[in-house]
């Protein structure tokens, strides 16, 4: 028998529903004060193709601070964040928005003058957004600093608009979740994305398949723990490509790895823009022999009420 959340017993019914913290948008703001009057991040000195001295790489791993590392450290996990995710998530502790906004400015105009985080040439939000609307992924210094010296160098161009778009939508749930757990909505007990959330497992004929789900991420409320696959839609992709990849999550499911990892199936959930995309993905998913059980959908700002909500 195939073991979904909602199959086991609970003893949530008759709680009152937990309301998580509301997060409408993590629009790129307009950093007050000097932020929003200079518009531009300070000059980041330019790279000729030289390697930074092994010498001058120890002095910056001195002085990264423990903020300054889990800062690289998330960029290193999502690839891509907006100055506004990065405030969100390291700078926004106990702190006014003026002031968070002026540390992350701070931290991040000397990590870009270091070379440890460098920002894309393509904005969010527009150029009247100033310093705000930059994102940013890992630079050459902070790439050896993860890697270590003997690091290849690195080699990169901008992405395209939608690999960006759907990398900062998966930052963006993250953000949420990181925010509502905070919070006190639920637990955050674990959270990967691609490549460390991908599951391998052998399908028909011995085959072996991967699973690549945007996000893992586990949750618990109370005494209970819910597992959740992640899927980011951004309406790129055809339904009947959707409904391929629920497929596979279903023939996932018939293997019987997950309930042996988790003692249950993780729920799949389809966040999406809009709700015409989110109904049309539910039609498309019932029509096709699915078991609804294994799946839900969400617009994307609605993520940490349906996380809230457990999975039984």
């Amino acid at each position: 028998m195939t073991a979904y959340p909602s199959d086991r017993p609970s003893d949530r019914a008759g709680e009152p529903t937990l309301e998580p913290t509301e997060f409408r948008a993590l629009p790129a703001r307009k950093a007050p004060g000097s932020i929003a009057r200079s518009g531009v991040m300070p000059p980041v000195p330019e790279r000729h193709g030289r390697r930074t001295p092994a010498g001058r790489l120890d002095a910056v791993d001195r002085s990264m601070t423990d903020t300054d590392r889990a800062l690289l450290g998330d960029l290193d996990r999502f690839g891509f964040l907006t100055t506004n995710q990065l405030q969100l998530l390291h700078f926004s502790t106990n702190a006014s928005e003026l002031a968070a906004a002026r540390r992350t400015y701070r931290a991040l105009t000397r990590l870009a003058q270091l070379g440890v985080v460098e920002h894309l040439d393509r904005r969010v939000g527009g150029v009247r957004a100033g310093s705000a609307s930059y994102v940013w992924r890992v630079g050459p210094v902070g790439h050896r600093l993860l890697l270590g010296d003997t690091a290849a160098r690195l080699r990169r161009k901008e992405p395209s608009l939608r690999t960006l778009d759907h990398r900062l939508a998966v930052a963006d749930a993250a953000v949420r979740l990181t925010l509502a757990s905070r919070a006190g909505s639920f637990e955050l007990l674990k959270l990967t994305t691609e490549p460390d959330s991908w599951q391998s497992f052998l399908g028909p004929g011995a085959v072996r398949q991967v699973l690549k789900p945007d996000a893992f991420a586990v949750t618990a409320i109370d005494d209970y723990e819910d597992y959740w696959y992640l899927e980011i839609d951004r309406a790129t992709e055809s339904l009947p490509t959707i409904v391929r990849k629920s497929l596979q999550y279903a023939r996932y499911v018939r293997t019987g790895d997950a309930v042996q990892r988790y003692g249950v199936n993780p729920l799949v959930v389809w966040l999406v823009p809009d709700e015409k995309r989110k109904q049309a993905i539910e039609n498309a998913i019932a029509t096709s022999d699915l078991d609804l059980r294994l799946f839900r959908f969400a617009v994307q700002d609605a993520i940490t009420a349906l996380i809230a909500g457990g999975a039984g």
